[in-house]
């Protein structure tokens, strides 16, 4: 027997007898009570423990289809590059957070009892962001995709601003690295020997069958001290 939606207005066929909004209502409203619940949650101190935070399956999809395509785009682009877990690490997370920063896919979440960060994409942000360029630097022929270059370019000031408006949960070591690669001065702390050939560091192709990606990095935030360079510090401080 149909029934008249009280939200919509739209008929629907209930699945139980006291039903009033149609199914596609009834998700939008749990969906609402659950963030309202986790709003709350916030609000008041209790932050979800980082092992059981689980992301909306809404922003999953979203976010696994921006890195599959990305992740294509690439790889036509740089037909003879023999992409490694490490580069496609760097493509997927980069192109998350960057999706994660445009749409605000963030959460709060208690690492090991106690440390409280925020989650971009499900990711710690200023952490992709340092070792996107590290391994950029390891491997410059990531910047002869277009696709790539383009997102990397992009990211990294949106990073600069996150931490400006987030000081809290910004790491000074990892955004140093962003800072002094937009300014040019970043020198990769573990450079590649002279004459080296691949891979650097144990690279694993991730071609080979059965390779799995790492898992989104989780480091421990390390406060503002009277140790860190003064450009950093100043940065943070927004000047």
């Amino acid at each position: 027997m149909e029934r008249i939606c009280k939200t919509c207005e739209a008929t629907f066929e209930p699945t139980f007898g006291r039903q009033i909004n149609c199914g596609e209502c009834k998700q939008k409203k749990t969906a609402y009570k659950q963030a309202e619940r986790a709003k709350q949650a916030e609000q008041a101190g209790k932050f979800q423990d980082v092992d059981d935070y689980v992301m909306p399956d809404t922003q999953r999809t979203h976010l696994d289809q921006i890195a599959s395509e990305t992740v294509q785009k690439v790889r036509a682009e740089l037909p003879t590059v023999k992409l490694t877990t490490s580069d496609l690490y760097v493509i997927e997370s980069c192109s998350e957070c960057l999706v994660g920063l445009e749409h605000n896919y963030t959460k709060r979440v208690m690492f090991n009892r106690s440390d409280v960060q925020m989650l971009v994409a499900g990711h710690l942000v200023d952490a992709v962001a340092s070792t996107a360029v590290e391994r950029v630097h390891q491997n410059p022929a990531l910047l002869g995709s277009t696709t790539f270059a383009a997102m990397y370019r992009t990211f990294l000031p949106m990073v600069i601003s996150w931490a400006k408006k987030n000081k809290d949960f910004a790491s000074v070591e990892l955004i140093r690295d962003v800072f002094a690669e937009l300014s040019g001065s970043y020198v990769l702390k573990t450079p590649r020997p002279v004459g080296a050939t691949p891979p650097y560091p144990a690279e694993v192709s991730a071609d080979e069958p059965g390779v799995q990606l790492p898992p989104p990095q989780r480091i421990t935030r390390q406060r503002p001290c009277p140790y860190i360079d003064d450009a950093a510090q100043r940065f943070l401080d927004g000047n």
